[in-house]
């Protein structure tokens, strides 16, 4: 049951529910509410539970702190899957869109309006870069009045598969020289060039 005002309480569904969540639709936007729920069981309907009072958010309520896109699976060397958090505003002028960046550029732009949440593919980045992607929210149509969300870390369309922080490995070749291997990087990159650097360690 639910209610929008003190006094009696109104009947959310005249048909029983056979589980124990229930999404309660088409309530007034910076109203509170009071649930209750009223059980059946072999005996007969039981008494009402205690009462929960929420509120449903306002306007101003907004923004909330908004989460950062999450990476659900790297489809090939040049799409990644994202998990974006679902979440709806209580004004339909209220909505969410996906930003990215390129690493090394100091600027985002906008790649996708009016997101819902939900998983999302996002093709065509570079495998020879990393990237950035962030939610922002706008609680009105005007863009220039964006809140940015939290971005994800520097992100690689194969990083699952490249080994280019592994250590190198040594062979002595004489006794003032090694051999240096590495295991290269992913076939997703097969223009990448290499650079070796050592420094000398003081004698312990």
């Amino acid at each position: 049951k639910k209610s929008s005002q003190e006094g009696a309480l109104q009947r959310y569904t005249a048909e029983p529910l056979g589980e124990t969540a229930a999404e309660v639709r088409s309530l007034e936007s910076g109203t509170k509410y009071a649930f209750e729920v009223h059980a059946r069981t072999a005996e007969g309907w039981r008494l009402y539970t205690d009462t929960l009072e929420e509120a449903t958010m306002a306007l101003s309520d907004f923004p909330l702190p908004i989460l950062a896109p999450e990476v659900r699976d790297f489809i090939d060397c040049t799409t990644v899957r994202l998990s974006l958090p679902t979440l709806r505003y209580c004004d339909r002028s209220t909505h969410l869109a996906l930003e990215y960046r390129r690493g090394g550029a100091t600027s985002w732009e906008l790649m996708r309006a009016h997101i819902l949440g939900g998983d999302l593919e996002v093709g065509g980045l570079s495998p020879y870069a990393v990237h950035y992607f962030r939610l922002v929210g706008f609680e009105h149509s005007v863009e220039a009045e964006a809140t940015a969300g939290t971005s994800t870390p520097a992100i690689m369309t194969d990083m699952l598969h490249s080994p280019l922080l592994l250590p190198p490995t040594a062979r002595a070749t004489s006794s003032a020289s090694y051999t240096l291997r590495w295991q290269g990087d992913s076939p997703c990159r097969p223009e990448a060039k290499w650079r070796v650097v050592y420094r000398r360690m003081d004698h312990s």
